[in-house]
């Protein structure tokens, strides 16, 4: 790889980096993964994940085993349970690079890692401790492998990786991964069979046509049969005396190694679990599988075209292309790379929209080749200013005509917005304290400065420069909001406090602690892990005093509904306002009370 592209890289893991120690865990997830990895670490039971009381086995180790194995070097706090996603992320980006200038050329490795690293969901992905980033580290290398196989390149290293990465996958995350690889073959298969179908209806009408019609031949896009594309040593294979090609006895010794390595490397934990917690993993398979395929779990749900519509916010900025580059990798199907990369993405998607629970971080895996076919739609937009080719300067048109530079103004709107979001905090329905009004004033200015710069440089019709724009804009946004903005945006860190207070405080003692009403998923990763949720309406109006724990935390409902006689044996220690996001986005009143002396 060049060092233009090993710079991008290093910029990318520097902002995957920071501020990861010094902002909140986000949502349920987040905290609900870092928990059990911490307590994976706590008990040495490396089979099964734990969360609080119950067994978590609703996806595979891998994911704790990494994040506990950071927690070991770094302790178990935010940024060595991220640890794992940033390193994954920037992998993928290495991979994505390497294999790109090895195949296609620098200006289109430079530009996919460009896209890719700086588009929105990828960078959310690298910051947050799940499973998408490293899942889509073994998902990309099994499908890079998968095209090197589909070009007719099937030597055994290509097949152990190809195994090896979907085998980690599947550790990772369960099946999704072959559903990506198939569903990318399927759409592959359509593309040619519909290539077929032009051919031979493009043969019989100009059989049928008369000379007067002037339609000497009807032309159609042409493409080489993918195993014409690599010269490989299985082509052409003489018979042997028993009639099996001695290549076809090869391919069958390479599928099996590839089922060996699959079954080796997820195998012994599924029996060690099935030993452990017998029929758990029946149970989650037909829960999280195939219940989630038929129906949405946990509320998570979209409408017909919900991910279709979604792209245009998870790979922003580059959304302002994607038409552009859907459109232009439909007529250069004809290129493998672009024609593999196009199956890659529609694929994927058609299986995620048919499956009922959605969540917007299940296309991750669509998006190093959405990246590819945006390079593609850069690059040919510059050599077209320096070669004249003819589609290449049809593109560059597109993306200087009046309908473009239109949307360029309504990102440039969008961009501008969200930049102002910040001063929402500030709103007399919000009203937080302790605002940071300088960072916020900063987000502002960066966002409507390169909104306006953007729109100014596409306006001149010079793309390249205005792709860079786009990805300084998304570097410079980032670095200001995690490394400024959101750790001084107190309001934002309700469980960091809340848990820091009852730390501090001795509440951290198993069956001293129950948290009511505000039950944040993050509260027990700050507090220690020890600290246990109760019925929202019914403990402190029905449980005798004398089986109230020392210390509860409680909302001010709470506080407001129990009655006078209850309270009296209570005693606030403090009270804590902040946004409870993950609770439908509300705004609480925490308040840590004690138990007075009996």
């Amino acid at each position: 790889m060049s060092r233009r592209i090993w710079i991008i890289i290093f910029l990318a893991a520097s902002l995957y980096l920071l501020g990861n120690g010094r902002v909140q865990l986000w949502d349920r997830d987040e905290p609900r993964y870092a928990q059990a990895s911490r307590q994976m670490l706590q008990s040495g039971d490396w089979v099964v994940p734990r969360l609080l009381d119950e067994p978590r086995i609703k996806k595979p180790p891998l994911i704790y085993w990494c994040q506990a194995g950071c927690m070991a070097l770094l302790g178990d706090n935010a940024f060595a349970a991220r640890l794992p996603s940033v390193i994954a992320m920037v992998l993928t980006l290495m991979l994505v690079g390497s294999t790109l200038a090895r195949i296609a050329d620098e200006p289109r490795a430079f530009w996919a890692v460009l896209v890719m690293g700086t588009s929105g969901l990828v960078i959310m992905a690298a910051k947050m401790c799940l499973t998408d980033a490293v899942l889509l580290l073994f998902v990309t290398a099994g499908q890079l492998m998968l095209y090197a196989m589909w070009l007719g390149q099937r030597d055994w290293w290509t097949v152990i990786v190809f195994a090896a990465a979907t085998g980690l996958a599947l550790l990772t995350k369960g099946p999704v991964v072959l559903g990506v690889n198939g569903m990318t073959l399927v759409v592959l298969g359509g593309m040619r069979l519909w290539e077929k179908w032009r051919k031979r209806k493009a043969g019989d009408v100009t059989r049928q046509s008369r000379p007067c019609d002037g339609l000497n031949e009807l032309k159609t896009p042409q493409l080489e049969e993918p195993s014409t594309l690599v010269s490989t040593s299985m082509g052409g294979t003489p018979m042997s005396r028993d009639g099996v090609r001695p290549g076809r006895v090869s391919s069958i010794f390479k599928v099996v190694l590839a089922i060996v390595i699959i079954l080796g490397i997820g195998l012994p934990w599924a029996i060690a679990m099935q030993m452990r917690l017998p029929g758990g993993l029946t149970a989650v398979f037909n829960k999280e599988v195939l219940q989630r395929m038929s129906e949405p779990l946990e509320q998570h749900k979209g409408p017909p075209g919900y991910y279709l519509a979604f792209f245009f916010a998870s790979f922003f900025p580059w959304c302002l292309l994607l038409p552009t580059a859907i459109k232009w990798a439909w007529r250069k199907r004809s290129l493998p790379l672009v024609r593999f990369s196009l199956a890659a993405v529609i694929g994927p998607w058609i299986m995620f929209e048919a499956i009922q629970t959605k969540l917007p971080h299940y296309v991750l895996p669509c998006m190093p080749f959405l990246a590819i076919l945006v390079a593609e739609v850069i690059v040919g937009a510059t050599q077209a200013r320096k070669t004249g080719a003819a589609d290449d300067e049809a593109m560059s048109k597109e993306l200087t005509a009046r309908g473009f530079l239109i949307a360029v103004g309504v990102w440039a709107v969008i961009v501008a917005a969200l930049g102002l979001m910040p001063w929402v905090a500030a709103l007399p329905g919000f009203a937080f304290d302790r605002l940071p009004y300088i960072a916020m004033g900063a987000v502002s200015i960066i966002a409507i400065g390169s909104a306006i710069g953007v729109m100014r440089i596409f306006i001149q019709k010079d793309v390249e420069r205005g792709a860079l724009a786009m990805a300084g804009t998304m570097f410079a946004l980032f670095a200001v909001l995690f490394g400024w903005y959101l750790p001084r945006a107190r309001f934002l860190h309700l469980s960091e406090e809340v848990g820091k207070f009852l730390r501090e405080g001795g509440a951290v003692g198993r069956g001293n602690v129950y948290m009511i009403d505000y039950k944040e998923d993050s509260l027990p990763f700050y507090q220690g892990g020890t600290i246990r949720p109760q019925p929202k309406n019914a403990f402190l109006s029905q449980a005798a005093v004398e089986d109230w724990p020392e210390f509860l935390t409680i909302t001010r409902e709470i506080w407001d509904q129990t009655p006078e006689s209850a309270r009296a044996n209570l005693r606030v220690l403090r009270t804590f306002r902040g946004w409870a996001y993950a609770a439908k986005g509300r705004i609480v009143e925490v308040m840590v009370v004690m138990k007075k002396p009996e």
